[in-house]
């Protein structure tokens, strides 16, 4: 997926990790870690999984707040990529702006 972000589409691709000393997505100090796509000054974070629950949207949304803290620049686009979302976090994606790419 990186290659194809890169070389076809000349985006830069990274993974920001930072530590999270407030507690922000996990309730307690942790290392945060989200993938980072940015084309045309324009940031986009990824979160890939395999399976979406409720609390993954909802750790999904803090890291992207998270990130905004840490590097003073907010996301334009927030995506989930998964072959299965649990319909109740598929809505709550969608309230909160977060665009999910899924099998159906």
């Amino acid at each position: 997926m990186r290659a194809v972000l890169e070389k076809e589409l000349g985006a830069k691709v990274e993974k920001r990790v930072a530590r999270d000393e407030e507690g922000l997505v996990f309730d307690r100090p942790t290392i945060v870690d989200v993938d980072v796509v940015v084309r045309d000054e324009k940031v986009t974070l990824i979160e890939v999984r395999s399976h979406v629950g409720l609390s993954d949207v909802s750790a999904f949304a803090r890291k992207a707040k998270l990130y905004e803290v840490k590097t003073g620049r907010k996301a334009h686009r927030l995506l989930i990529v998964t072959p299965f979302i649990d319909p109740k976090a598929l809505e709550v994606a969608k309230e909160l702006g977060i665009e999910v790419y899924t099998k159906t």
